[in-house]
């Protein structure tokens, strides 16, 4: 049996001084050895990916291990020293917790320690690959999302065995406090978790939403407002458009004047495809343009040959 690589090929390869002389996501990645090891392809996911999700991905378990570490010490001494008796299975519980915990430190391990593991037979004149080190931290993400969904139900079936085994506190004390806690910690850090990789992902659309719902509207944002407030009061069938036999009240409500004589061409113009419909989209990018353009006779940006046959008669 033979070792290919090793972290410290991959951290010689990529420099003595670590990722802060690497730079980069990659460097960074190439420096932890991940993905970099002799004998593994390496498969380097696109940039924004690693901008993302690297740092999360490599160094958000490390407090997880150490917890991990702290359940699996306790755990065992509290399943290994005196008996207890209890009707509900929480010893079960907590052996699948720690059977859990050293899983997840195994495969927290190898992402630093992995090696590209092989089996010869000289005899036969060949070779098998054991293991190899993780090379794509998307597949990093898949094992620890199924171990995260594994550990949640786990532990959804260990907190109502907890509610139900009330009686055990009693008769099997250490159990029971050792439970407790391990319920709290994991639902605690659940949340902590829930709400990194929320802001990670969503943080900042969620930071615009509300930067935009915090700032005071601007002008152009108002009028639309107002705008589509007047509109709604002729829209009858709440489909986003108003009926062309409603339109010179519509005109009206709004404080524009169009001569008679010009209707039939604006109609046409609002509803090129004859539908029958005026869509709300259509009649107000008409409101915008005959808006700015009367802004403009008003700042005398236009001369006479220039200026527009209607122009708006806007309402306090």
């Amino acid at each position: 049996m033979s070792v290919k690589g090793g972290l410290a090929g991959a951290a010689g390869a990529s420099g003595k001084d670590g990722p802060a002389a690497a730079g980069g996501a990659k460097s960074w990645l190439q420096w932890l050895g991940v993905g970099a090891k002799k004998g593994a392809a390496v498969i380097m996911e696109d940039d924004e990916f690693l901008k993302k999700w690297s740092g999360p991905i490599l160094l958000g378990p490390i407090v997880p291990a150490v917890v991990s570490l702290f359940i699996i010490m306790i755990g065992q001494v509290t399943l290994n020293v005196g008996t207890e008796v209890c009707n509900f299975p929480l010893n079960i519980f907590v052996q699948a917790v720690i059977a859990m915990c050293y899983l997840f430190l195994i495969i927290f391990s190898w992402v630093y320690l992995g090696d590209v593991v092989t089996l010869k037979i000289p005899i036969l004149e060949a070779e098998w690959t054991m293991v190899t080190p993780f090379t794509s931290l998307k597949f990093l993400m898949r094992i620890y999302l199924v171990l995260g969904i594994t550990v949640f139900i786990i532990f959804c079936v260990g907190t109502g065995l907890l509610r139900l085994a009330a009686p055990c506190v009693d008769t099997a004390p250490r159990t029971y406090s050792l439970t407790s806690f391990m319920v709290s910690i994991f639902w605690l850090g659940w949340v902590v978790v829930f709400i990194m990789i929320t802001k990670i992902a969503y943080g900042s659309e969620i930071f615009k939403f509300i930067s935009d719902a915090a700032r005071a509207p601007t002008q152009n944002e108002f009028e639309e407002k107002i705008f589509r407030k007047q509109f709604s009061e002729f829209d009858k069938n709440k489909e986003s458009a108003i009926d062309p036999n409603d339109f010179p009240a519509f005109l009206q409500q709004i404080g524009i004047y169009v001569p008679d004589n010009e209707q039939p061409q604006l109609l046409r113009t609002l509803d090129p495809e004859g539908t029958g419909k005026l869509l709300f989209d259509n009649v107000h990018a008409w409101f915008k343009k005959i808006n700015a353009a009367g802004d403009n006779v008003d700042g005398g940006d236009m001369d006479d040959s220039e200026k527009p046959v209607t122009s708006p008669k806007k309402t306090k």
